[in-house]
C-alpha cells in the first residue's frame, strides 16, 4: 500500500479525516500514511495490529501527521511498547486505545509526551494498575488538559485513586466493570478536584461510607450500578454533593420502602 499511499498524499492535499477501521491491515499503515500533513482525523480500530508500531526514522516528525488530534488504535493487538513509538504525535487531542492488549500496570508519565491530550479511553487492556513514575510524578505537568479518562473493564481496586487525584483537569472517569468492591469511602472521591463525572457500575460494591458533606467536590453524576448496594447504604448517600444532578443505582439489592428523607 506504500506506493498507493504516496499518490493519495499528493493528491489529496487538504484531506482531514480517514476512516480504515475494521480491515486487515498492521502496523506498517501509520509512516506509510505520514505523507497526509492536513490530517485531523485518523481511524484504524478493529484492524490486525499488533505489538509495536514500526515508525521509521527517516519519517521526521516534523513531515509526520503533525495535525492529528484524534487517533483511533482500539480493538487491535497493541502492547505498551508502542507509546514511545507514537509519542511524537503531540498534538493529539483524542486518543482511543480500548480493547488493546497494554496490560499489567501502566505509567502515566508514558503519556508525558501528549500535552494537549483532552480524552483517553484505556478499557478493556487486562491493567492491573495504573500508577505515576515512583510514585512522585507532578501529574499536573504530564497530562495537564486531560478530562475525559475511561478505564472501564479492567481489574483496578480502590488502590488506583489517589494516583488519579493530581489529574488538574480531570471532568469525567470511567471506572466500571473493574474490582473497586467491598466498601466505598465517598471521600475517597474528593481528591479529584473537578471530577464532574464518575462511572462505578459493576464493580460489586457492598457499601457506601461517608465522613460528612462533599463540600469541595464539583460532582453531577455517579453511577453506582450493577453492584451489591443494599438499602442500609442510602442514609450514607446524603454525604454526596449538593452538585449532584444524577444518580444511578440500577440493578443492585434495594428493596422494601425507600426513605427518601435519609437520602
Amino acid at each position: 500500500m506504500t506506493t498507493g499511499a504516496k499518490k493519495l498524499s499528493s493528491s489529496l492535499t487538504k484531506l482531514e479525516l480517514l476512516h480504515l477501521g475494521a480491515n486487515m491491515l498492521n502496523g506498517q499503515i501509520l509512516p506509510q500514511l505520514s505523507g497526509f500533513q492536513s490530517l485531523r482525523q485518523l481511524y484504524l480500530w478493529g484492524n490486525n495490529i499488533r505489538g509495536m508500531i514500526p515508525l521509521s526514522d527517516s519519517v521526521k516528525p516534523s513531515s509526520s501527521l503533525t495535525n492529528l488530534e484524534v487517533l483511533d488504535l482500539s480493538e487491535n493487538r497493541l502492547n505498551k511498547s508502542i507509546l514511545p513509538q507514537l509519542s511524537r504525535f503531540q498534538s493529539l487531542k483524542r486518543f482511543y486505545l480500548s480493547d488493546n492488549q497494554l496490560g499489567g500496570v501502566i505509567r502515566l508519565n508514558a503519556f508525558e509526551a501528549f500535552n494537549n491530550l483532552e480524552e483517553l479511553y484505556l478499557s478493556w487492556n487486562g491493567i492491573n494498575h495504573v500508577i505515576s513514575q515512583n510514585d512522585s510524578l507532578k501529574l499536573s505537568s504530564t497530562l495537564p488538559k486531560l478530562r475525559t479518562l475511561y478505564l472501564g473493564g479492567n481489574h483496578l481496586d480502590s488502590s488506583v485513586l489517589p494516583h488519579l487525584w493530581a489529574l488538574p483537569s480531570l471532568a469525567s472517569l470511567d471506572l466500571s466493570n473493574n474490582q473497586i468492591g467491598g466498601l466505598i469511602r465517598l471521600h475517597d472521591f474528593e481528591g479529584f478536584k473537578n471530577l464532574e463525572q464518575l462511572s462505578l457500575g459493576s464493580n460489586g460494591i457492598d457499601g457506601i461510607t461517608t465522613d460528612g458533606p462533599m463540600k469541595r467536590s464539583k460532582l453531577e453524576q455517579l453511577d453506582l450500578s450493577s453492584n451489591n448496594l443494599n438499602s442500609s447504604s442510602l442514609p450514607y448517600l446524603s454525604g454526596l454533593p449538593s452538585s449532584l444532578k444524577v444518580l444511578s443505582l440500577d440493578v443492585n439489592k434495594l428493596e422494601g420502602a425507600i426513605k427518601f428523607q435519609d437520602i
